[in-house]
């Protein structure tokens, strides 16, 4: 019997999602890519039901394998499925999400087809209310190479814009991942995508994006307030902004990316309150104290200065409405908490509310 290399590795890290498992692993086991591997990695600390219902889809597709780790954490997770990973590309599914039947065939034709470093696809959103799906992300259809884009615009482009939000939408060529030794850093709880991804697309040669969306996002919406660890959350950032300063060292001009990426790093922040429900008043101390402790202030500066921003729009695909809201959103946040708490309340209640 010969024995094909898969194309796709679908890495799927797995701890006490019993009620949303079998719709994740149904939609993987539906997938008409037929040369793949889908790798089903235990957190060491996942319920026994997790476990079981893993073992039984493993017996009713070939496809699927389990892999018992002695660890824990999405990141060291995700890093166990990177080491046994034998497929051309590689791809992330989280166990409490589901995608199309077509996403890995298509996205792996995609970059395959174009010999791309990172593909990337759109991302559905299921807020768990018997509604039609919503639209999260969507990006246009094309492909970016260096050298002919320069590496500071494909970092603009890659490292900075919501494309780099997420692993789950994307796939990875494997022996780009293996060249650069790239793997998920362990230490951080909280934006652990944001920071590989970084790092990916800082020392990628070629990425692409198609227009069309494969990944379904369940948002488990709450109206439970939820607690922060504020010291977790500052040492999760400070590892963001290391690396970021990391990938800033590989272009010539990286104070300009450091100061798009202040701006990146706050509105994560406030995203970050606002998804456990609490209250922009809370963010905008968070945002302060995170700005003093990372010394992000003379940053922050150099992103107002003139064409910083308008260049990153022209790579992100920003239209001028939404830049000059992000110059607004960038002042407020150079003048301090109240003025940036003043910008939060009129976004919310104006902006938001026209659509």
């Amino acid at each position: 019997m010969v024995f094909m290399t898969p194309y796709v590795s679908i890495i799927v890290p797995i701890y006490n999602t019993e009620r949303y498992l079998p719709r994740c692993l149904d939609s993987l086991s539906r997938q008409t890519l037929v040369h793949a591997e889908i790798l089903l990695v235990i957190d060491r600390k996942s319920s026994q039901e997790s476990c079981k219902i893993a073992e039984a889809y493993c017996e009713k597709d070939s496809r699927m394998k389990l892999l018992h780790s002695n660890v824990q954490g999405a990141s060291a997770v995700r890093n166990i499925g990177l080491r046994h990973a034998t497929g051309e590309y590689i791809g992330f599914v989280d166990s409490d999400d589901y995608v199309m039947p077509e996403m890995f065939a298509d996205l792996y034709s995609f970059a395959s087809t174009h010999s791309l470093d990172i593909a990337v696809s759109g991302i559905w959103r299921d807020n768990a209310d018997a509604k039609a799906l919503q639209v999260h992300m969507l990006y246009p259809n094309e492909i970016t190479r260096i050298p002919q884009t320069s590496r500071q615009d494909f970092m603009y482009k890659w490292v900075l814009s919501n494309q780099a939000y997420f692993v789950w939408n994307k796939l990875y060529r494997k022996s780009f991942l293996d060249q650069h030794e790239l793997f998920f850093n362990e230490k951080i709880i909280i934006g652990e995508d944001s920071v590989f991804n970084a790092n990916c697309f800082s020392l990628a040669v070629s990425a692409g994006s198609t227009e069309k969306a494969y990944y379904i996002y369940y948002n488990r919406q709450s109206s439970q307030m939820y607690s922060i660890d504020t010291k977790q959350l500052q040492q999760d950032f400070q590892l963001r902004w290391d690396a970021f300063n990391k990938c800033a060292g590989r272009i010539s001009e990286g104070d300009n990316l450091i100061a798009i990426a202040s701006l990146r790093m706050v509105t994560n922040a406030l995203f970050m309150y606002k998804i456990k429900n609490r209250t922009l008043e809370e963010a905008c101390d968070f945002v302060a104290q995170l700005i003093s402790n990372l010394e992000m202030q003379p940053y922050i500066e150099i992103a107002l200065q003139p064409n910083i921003l308008s260049e990153f729009a022209i790579q992100s695909h920003m239209d001028a409405s939404a830049l000059n809201n992000f110059k607004r959103f960038a002042e407020s946040v150079s003048m301090g908490k109240d003025k940036l708490l003043e910008w939060q309340l009129y976004y919310k209640n104006v902006i938001e509310k026209k659509g």
